[in-house]
């Protein structure tokens, strides 16, 4: 790839991630604080946390006495378990990693008791993950940067993720450690046993285990996976590559289990399971939906995950029948274009189908964890899978390519783009119809606009980024076409 080319690239990346990041914190501005009853309990954990103490799902949360916003929210809840550290069956590295911006709060007697600044540490991470997205897909399109690019845009328009990044929960370390995890499984198939690509895949290993239960779960995946691949490699002796395995399945799991483990026995011997969820739903008197084979058979657990994720912003923002259509047709062709290569492809064993079996994987594991919620009394929500989103996106541009190569993944990259042009800046208030949580001032009026103009400025580059890719590949031989052996 000539070197102008992947300069363009890699300002097309930063185009996306400055357009996300903007987005989401215009989002996070304009949101009223404690939008929904999650933001509570999470900053409670948050402040429990920089209070050196680790809650249990029924402690009460106890906001600072400056925080009269956070006060009047806790007095409003409509019964106890809503005014309690519900979402204390999380592990504790988000709300570790926050603390010193609790600290500060509390220096500066934030009335939202540093709502704010854990929305934009939510934010800052869900951008991390869109970096490793980037990377993810490098590999998994076997080398393509133009169809990473353009699987990262589709993953960093998505309103979705702009709402869900800019609250303040921990979904952003969630999303952005499962998709490290994972990369750094594709990056050892596909590398070799190399030390820096175990340090890799250890580290985010670890940072998976300490982030969610769903992002804990995929690491042991997507570590045993690598393992199992190491020892499928055509070179080397049985006893050497079942060496590696092992190494692979030490490196991967054992730094994880001494640093998080006991946050799970704990979560056993309080909650009775891992993730404590069988105690939550009797918590709040959740009714079971029935078993994981009803929510798989109802067409209506598929048809509203999949607009929830195309579609929505914040929950109940689903009537717009033209942006459904949209969504479904891109959805239509991007199945039947993964149906075809998959149709089509002869068999082989290289790295780029090591890459593809554990995003695949990934992806299923992360619908099969959701499908339990459900059935347990869950909620239905799409943002539970966005662990998988940097795996999703890579798929959809890639059975897009495959159906028009270039024009279509670039067609709904575009299509996305609409949405920070569409909520140039006041449609967002509009859209969440909860009013400013920074006021009418004409500053923050302007800071609105400014944020607004930085996100469809961005979103235009990364455009004009993928686009040039498009228009020269006439030039060149795409190198997605070129996968190297299992090393």
């Amino acid at each position: 790839m000539r070197a102008g080319t992947l300069g363009i690239e890699r300002g097309g990346l930063v185009a996306v991630l400055v357009a996300f990041f903007a987005a989401s914190l215009l989002f996070a501005l304009q949101m009223e604080p404690f939008y929904g009853p999650d933001e509570s309990a999470h900053l409670g954990y948050a402040h429990a946390v920089a209070s050196r103490r680790l809650p249990e799902i029924t402690d009460a949360v106890d906001p600072p006495t400056d925080a009269s916003d956070w006060r009047a929210t806790i007095a409003g809840a409509a019964d106890r378990e809503h005014r309690s550290v519900w979402v204390a069956n999380h592990p504790p590295l988000f709300y570790v990693a926050v603390a010193p911006l609790i600290w500060i709060s509390n220096g500066l007697g934030r009335m939202d008791g540093g709502l704010m600044f854990v929305r934009i540490a939510n934010i800052a991470f869900a951008t991390a993950g869109l970096a490793f997205t980037y990377a993810l897909a490098n590999l998994i399109t076997g080398g393509s940067r133009r169809l990473a690019l353009t699987a990262t845009a589709l993953a960093g328009f998505l309103p979705l993720g702009h709402a869900t990044f800019a609250t303040g929960m921990n979904d952003g370390l969630g999303f952005a450690a499962a998709t490290a995890v994972t990369y750094g499984a594709m990056r050892l198939v596909t590398n070799g046993f190399q030390r820096t690509d175990l340090v890799v895949l250890g580290t985010a290993s670890v940072v998976a285990a300490g982030a969610r239960a769903a992002s804990m779960f995929i690491a042991v995946l997507v570590v045993v996976l690598a393992a199992v691949f190491r020892a499928m490699r055509p070179m080397g002796t049985r006893p050497a590559r079942f060496r590696d395995a092992a190494t692979v399945l030490a490196v991967g799991l054992l730094p994880a289990a001494l640093t998080f483990g006991w946050f799970y026995a704990r979560s056993v011997a309080l909650y009775g399971d891992l993730t404590g969820s069988s105690f939550l739903f009797e918590y709040f008197d959740r009714t079971p939906y029935g078993s994981a084979f009803d929510v798989v058979t109802t067409a209506t657990f598929w048809s509203d995950a999949y607009e929830q994720f195309t579609v929505s912003t914040v929950p109940g923002s689903l009537d717009n029948p033209a942006a459904s259509f949209v969504a479904s047709a891109f959805g239509i062709a991007a199945v039947l274009g993964l149906a075809v290569m998959a149709a089509r492809s002869r068999p082989r064993w290289d790295s780029t189908t090591a890459c593809r079996v554990i995003g695949v994987s990934v992806l299923a594991a992360t619908v099969a964890m959701m499908v339990n919620h459900v059935a347990g009394g869950g909620s239905a929500h799409a943002r539970y899978l966005l662990p998988a989103l940097g795996v999703i996106a890579t798929y959809v541009a890639s059975g897009l390519e495959r159906v028009w190569s270039g024009m279509l993944p670039f067609a709904a990259a575009a299509t996305l783009c609409l949405w920070p042009a569409h909520f140039l800046p006041q449609r967002v208030e509009n859209e969440i119809d909860v009013g400013f949580a920074i006021g009418s001032s004409p500053l923050a009026a302007g800071a609105a606009v400014a944020l607004a103009c930085v996100s469809v400025v961005a979103s235009l580059a990364a455009l004009t980024a993928i686009g040039h890719d498009v228009t020269h590949r006439s030039r060149r031989r795409d190198v997605a076409s070129r996968s190297p052996p299992l090393p």
